[in-house]
C-alpha cells in the first residue's frame, strides 16, 4: 500500500519482496520498504514489487534473476529500492510472475524480466540476458494508446482508449491481439494464467484460457476488478465488494461481509497458482485503512496473526 507517499508492505516475503531490505522474514504487519517517499501507486508479482514515484520513474525491489527489477542486473533481493532503468513517465505499473510492464504517459507501454512465453509484448521470446531474461525494459510492439495495464502469471494486457482489450504472452502469442471483437468499451483489465477480467460499463466479462465470454449476470454496477487463478472481486458502485471463488476462505459469488465503503479490492494475483493456503484479498476503504481476508498463515492478512479469516479483519498501522 502507498500511504503518503511511504510504501508499506506485509506478508509473503519471498526474496525480500515485502520488506526490500535485504531480508526474508515474513511479516505479519506492515513494514515500510526504505528508500521510497514519493510512490503515487504499487504493483506487486509473484516475488518482487514496483512503485511508481512522483517524478515518473519506478523502483523496483525483492527477487531479480529473471530481470524483474529492470535495472539492467540480474541480481536479486538488493539491500534497498532500485530504480528500473529508461524510464521517467511512467503513470502505473503491474507485476507478474517473474515479469512487470509500465504504462507510460504518452499511452505506450514497456516491460521487462522473463520473456519466455511472449509476455514482454516485443515480438520475442528471448532477452538480453541468458534464460531468455530482459534486465531492462523493452517497448510492447504497436501500442500508443493504452489506459490500463495488467501483468499476469506469463501474459499481460491492456486496455486501449478505443475500449478494446489487447494481451500477449502465453496463449496470445508474442505480440498484442485483440482478445474480442465483442468487448468494445472495456475501462479497466485484469489477468492471471490465462483468465482475464474486463471491466465493461459495469458489467464483468471473464475471457478464460478457450477463449470463451462469459458475462457475469448478477453485476451491473462495477467500477473495478482484480482477479487470480480462483478469485475474481469487483468493487461496485455503491462501495461494496462482490467476490466469486473457487476456493474454500471467500464466499462464492456474493458480497464480502462488512466492508460498504470501498474504492479498490485485489486478490492476491501473484499467488494465484498456489494452495488456499496463501490466498486472499485486500480493500483499500474509503476512509484511507486496508481490510483483508482469506489465508493468513503467511501474515498475507496484516493484522498481527497467522490465522484464516472468512470475513475482513484490519490491517494494523494503516489509517
Amino acid at each position: 500500500a502507498a500511504d503518503n507517499g511511504i510504501v508499506k508492505c506485509w506478508g509473503t516475503n519471498w526474496h525480500g519482496r515485502v520488506t526490500g531490505d535485504g531480508g526474508t522474514t515474513n511479516q505479519t504487519t506492515p513494514v515500510t520498504v526504505p528508500g521510497i517517499s514519493n510512490a503515487t501507486e504499487v504493483g506487486i508479482g509473484l516475488t518482487h514489487s514496483c512503485a511508481v514515484l512522483s517524478n515518473g520513474t519506478i523502483k523496483c525491489w525483492g527477487r531479480g534473476d529473471s530481470g524483474e527489477l529492470g535495472n539492467g542486473s540480474t541480481n536479486t533481493n538488493p539491500n534497498s529500492p532500485v530504480t528500473v532503468s529508461g524510464i521517467n513517465n511512467a503513470i502505473s505499473v503491474s507485476g507478474g510472475r517473474r515479469h512487470a510492464c509500465a504504462l507510460l504517459s504518452t499511452g505506450s507501454i514497456k516491460c521487462w524480466g522473463k520473456a519466455e512465453n511472449g509476455q514482454l509484448g516485443n515480438g520475442s521470446t528471448t532477452g538480453n540476458s541468458s534464460q531468455n531474461n530482459q534486465t531492462i525494459p523493452v517497448d510492447v510492439s504497436g501500442i500508443s494508446n493504452a489506459i490500463n495495464i495488467s501483468a499476469g502469471f506469463q501474459e499481460s494486457c491492456a486496455v486501449l482508449d478505443t475500449g478494446s482489450v489487447n494481451c500477449w504472452g502465453a496463449g496470445f502469442g508474442t505480440t498484442p491481439v485483440n482478445i474480442s471483437s465483442d468487448i468494445q468499451n472495456a475501462i479497466q483489465v485484469s489477468t492471471w494464467s490465462n483468465q482475464t477480467v474486463v471491466l465493461d460499463n459495469g458489467s464483468i466479462k471473464f475471457r478464460e484460457s478457450n477463449g470463451t465470454i462469459e458475462t457475469i449476470l448478477e453485476i451491473s454496477n462495477a467500477i473495478q476488478v482484480s482477479n487470480d487463478a480462483s478469485t475474481r472481486c469487483a468493487v461496485l458502485d455503491n462501495a461494496s465488494v462482490y467476490c466469486e471463488t473457487t476456493g474454500q476462505y471467500t464466499p462464492t459469488r456474493s458480497l464480502v461481509s462488512n466492508i460498504n465503503n470501498a474504492k479498490q479490492v485485489s486478490t492476491s494475483g501473484s499467488l494465484g497458482f498456489a494452495s488456499v493456503n496463501e490466498s486472499h484479498s485486500c480493500a483499500a476503504l474509503s476512509d484511507g485503512t486496508v481490510k483483508c481476508w482469506g489465508a493468513g498463515g503467511y501474515g498475507q492478512l496484516g493484522n498481527g496473526a497467522t490465522n484464516n479469516q472468512n470475513i475482513p479483519v484490519s490491517v494494523s498501522g494503516i489509517e
